[in-house]
């Protein structure tokens, strides 16, 4: 956040808002916390390629996965979407997109991984990246959930024991990922916004 002094004034952008606390977005801190990193080791222009970086990256290891008998297939669409100039021109700006984009790739990943393999680590990983997510983009969080729901209930299982039980498991571990995010929010909204349910959205 920003002083709020005499100068508070000069701040009152568009999506920001002037607390008790001081000068904040609207937005959650998620986004914000990277470009600060990036502004304090005076690059903040590489964050966004950084995290377009992450989104080709982790999509092409998901692709392959998912389309393991047409790779070529797999590997095209990579190509299209690293050039892609929507994602290119998401790049070059400070708007958050980018990074929930760049964890929502890196969840679906480790979803898709935690489907392959017996391993524990890979849930708790994938609700670590979806806290990530919500911390940038909160609505765009809860549709990756569902996605990531579907994925690991299995597309052509009937729900049943040899289903359920997984998904319980998975989920379990997604929960224990996502709760040191969820509660760094929820101080960050009874910081500066009253309540840890308030969102900067509600109190603009």
């Amino acid at each position: 956040s920003g002083p709020a002094d005499r100068f508070s004034e000069f701040w009152q952008l568009q999506n920001s808002l002037i607390t008790s606390k001081g000068w904040v977005s609207q937005y959650p801190p998620g986004y914000i916390i990277f470009l600060a990193l990036g502004l304090r080791l005076g690059i903040p222009q590489v964050v966004g390629p950084f995290f377009v970086g992450v989104t080709v990256f982790f999509t092409a290891l998901t692709v392959e996965r998912l389309l393991r008998d047409d790779i070529a297939t797999a590997r095209l669409g990579i190509v299209m979407l690293a050039l892609s100039p929507f994602l290119v021109g998401l790049a070059g700006a400070y708007m958050n997109h980018i990074g929930g984009a760049a964890f929502i790739s890196v969840a679906m990943y480790f979803a898709i991984r935690s489907v392959d393999e017996e391993n524990f680590v890979w849930p708790v990983v994938t609700g670590f990246a979806v806290g990530l997510v919500f911390s940038i983009r909160p609505l765009t969080a809860v549709v990756a959930s569902l996605v990531i729901a579907y994925v690991w209930l299995g597309r052509d299982a009937r729900l049943g024991r040899e289903t359920i039980k997984p998904f319980l498991l998975r989920s379990a571990g997604a929960v224990i990922g996502i709760v040191p995010i969820f509660a760094g929010l929820a101080w960050y909204n009874r910081h500066f916004f009253g309540s840890a349910f308030r969102f900067g959205y509600v109190a603009a």
